[in-house]
């Protein structure tokens, strides 16, 4: 049986990374590190997280080895951007303030570009 202890302090600070987590997974590590604290197995968690009993143990080995910070996402590379930053730049520009034609200034402003 494999179960975290915390202490109030941290467990406030979960509470709070649980409600208002940068990301869903972030906010669900957060709730099974608490869970965790209060009794339920690893098997448990699993069925409520829908995940693998060794993904679970990893977010409390996690959580024990580096706290709030561990439960976070790691940064990823993802998918380059489709827009070179010229385009990017008029996308940006034309869709700061309300247009009532945003493809003419789309096009306005890749006539001026090329």
């Amino acid at each position: 049986m494999k179960f975290v202890q915390i202490t109030d302090e941290q467990s406030a600070a979960l509470r709070v990374l649980h409600k208002s987590g940068q990301s869903h997974r972030e906010r669900q590590r957060a709730q099974a590190v608490l869970l965790s604290a209060r009794g339920m197995s690893l098997d448990q968690l699993a069925f409520v997280f829908e995940c693998d009993r060794d993904t679970v143990s990893s977010w409390l080995d996690d959580w024990q080895s580096g706290g709030e910070a561990a439960l976070a996402d790691g940064a990823k590379s993802g998918r380059p951007p489709s827009l070179d930053s010229v385009a990017q730049s008029v996308v940006l520009q034309a869709v700061s303030f309300p247009t009532p034609n945003f493809k003419g200034v789309l096009v306005d402003e890749l006539k001026k570009g090329a």
